[in-house]
């Protein structure tokens, strides 16, 4: 991490460790304001982008714990003012919003400096004239706007407004005091982005909370992780917690070959196969905006939880990865090691199925 910050690619970053329900490790790599001469550390808060996400369904799961909804309820029970020119968005559920599934287009917000709009307006006069990619259900493709989706569904079961919601039942259950709306709102210690010219630019604002819009701190990303290790301190049931680790797969990651990414509830991945093979079952979660990228990784079984969060572009997973193994090394765990090369598969001809296909694909909509 220090290689990163005195490179010159980042401004400042930090990581925590959480071992045991305890935060074992806390620190901070350069600076965070350098007109303050305040450095980097465990406490201070950057924007976390799609980690995010991981609020957005720990919210949904505690309404489903209470019976409130239901995962594989249709969207438009909760949110009938949601409509698309594709008639099969009525079949969108809540649970294919959090392993991308829905079919949904894509991204209806920008990252900017001001909270001048409202992100849900927006985004359901934008679906009003749109279609979906694939049929629900069918397969996983990144998409941001099934977590505004959802924001919009806490807010109207709960009757609270989004971040009041976890700020109830998550933030202040978890003693996560440092976590909230985007720095350009909440602001507090927070890690400043300076460009490549050393010009500090403006706080960033990110308005679709539940998508990408929250800040935190490591050690809050850290208790945030220990509510869902056995025997941690949670806001879910073990039913629900239970239900945020396990696989979410689509029937065409089933015709695939090994783990596919994002066939889980909100992770970028609920198994890692390296880990599996070893009896280990590893989560996790990227973030990342115009300035700021994040990574959490989560060993459930054993209690452990590594977060990890750049002011700038850097090596979060290559980080957070690095130093979980290492930790899992202390334990005398065994860790998957780096893969032998193995010689290429001889050379087959072209089958013919696929030859079809063959000539010029081009872009029309480019000159």
């Amino acid at each position: 991490m220090w290689k990163s910050v005195t490179s010159g690619g980042i401004n400042s970053c930090s990581a925590a460790i959480l071992d045991g329900g305890e935060i074992v490790y806390s620190e901070g790599f350069g600076a965070a304001d350098r007109a303050a001469g305040l450095q980097a550390d465990g406490k201070t808060r950057f924007n976390i982008g799609s980690t995010s996400k991981m609020f957005a369904a720990a919210a949904i799961l505690i309404l489903a714990d209470e019976n409130r909804l239901g995962l594989d309820d249709p969207v438009i029970r909760h949110l009938p003012e949601f409509t698309m020119k594709d008639p099969r968005y009525r079949d969108i559920t809540i649970r294919m919003l959090f392993n991308h599934s829905s079919g949904l287009p894509g991204s209806t917000f920008v990252f900017g400096y001001r909270d001048d709009q409202n992100p849900h307006a927006v985004l359901l006069d934008t679906l009003r004239e749109s279609t979906l990619k694939h049929d629900p259900g069918a397969m996983g493709i990144y998409c941001n706007d099934g977590f505004t989706l959802a924001e919009m569904i806490v807010e109207r079961v709960s009757g609270k407004p989004f971040l009041d919601f976890l700020k109830e039942r998550v933030f202040e259950p978890l003693g996560m005091k440092d976590t909230g709306a985007s720095i350009g709102i909440s602001g507090g210690k927070v890690a400043e982005f300076y460009d490549e010219k050393g010009k500090k630019l403006p706080r960033e604002l990110v308005a679709v909370l539940g998508a990408g819009g929250l800040s935190s701190t490591v050690e809050d990303l850290c208790r945030f992780s220990g509510a869902f290790i056995p025997g941690g301190k949670s806001f879910l049931s073990e039913k629900m917690r239970e239900e945020i680790l396990r696989p979410q797969p689509t029937p065409f990651a089933a015709s695939l070959r090994g783990q596919s990414l994002l066939e889980a509830f909100g992770w970028d991945y609920a198994l890692l196969p390296e880990f599996r093979d070893l009896g280990f079952q590893m989560v996790g979660k990227s973030g990342g905006t115009s300035f700021y990228t994040t990574n959490i990784q989560i060993l459930p079984s054993r209690g452990l939880a590594v977060a990890v969060i750049f002011s700038g572009h850097g090596p979060t997973q290559e980080a957070t990865c690095t130093i979980m193994k290492a930790l899992m090394r202390d334990k005398i765990l065994q860790v998957p090691e780096k893969p032998r090369p193995v010689p290429p598969a001889a050379a087959e001809p072209v089958p013919l199925e696929l030859l079809a296909h063959e000539g010029y694909y081009v872009d029309a909509s480019r000159a």
